[in-house]
């Protein structure tokens, strides 16, 4: 059985760099040098990407399967769908955010069944796990006071 193609959607800054074809080699890991795996849980993997594409930023890639247990998830309003519309307005507005490269689909019967959320890299930059991993409390509790005047 030949694999879905997958759908993307493209922000306009990336497009004429992140064309579907970059995008599926993306995905194959065909133009990877290096990966490295920031989060992996149940239907969902973080990896910040480095490309052998020149002069292209690393990204982070999210990938999401959306198991038929959860068919409003896997039918109207899957993973990763509202990072990339919130990215989008965030930017839209001003506001500092990551900046969104492409969304993209694969859908089987209507049914959306894997999606990856495509974000350029922050250089020198760290993920909240590993901040909190890095400088959180380990056992202790941050209490936050507010002075009322």
């Amino acid at each position: 059985m030949a694999s879905r193609p997958i759908r993307w959607t493209v922000a306009p800054a990336h497009a004429a760099r992140f064309t579907p074809a970059v995008l599926d080699a993306v995905v194959a890991r065909t133009i990877i040098a290096a990966e490295d795996v920031k989060r992996e849980l149940a239907g969902r993997r973080v990896s910040r990407l480095c490309l052998t594409l020149p002069d292209s930023p690393d990204i982070y890639l999210k990938e999401y399967s959306i198991p038929l247990a959860k068919p409003f998830r896997a039918l109207v309003r899957p993973y990763g769908f509202d990072e990339w519309r919130t990215a989008q307005v965030l930017q839209q507005k001003g506001i500092p955010t990551v900046l969104p490269v492409a969304i993209g689909a694969v859908r089987r019967c209507g049914l959306y069944r894997k999606v990856y959320f495509m974000t350029e890299a922050i250089p020198d930059s760290m993920t909240l796990k590993e901040y909190i991993d890095r400088y959180g409390p380990r056992g202790k509790t941050i209490s936050f006071s507010r002075t009322v005047t």
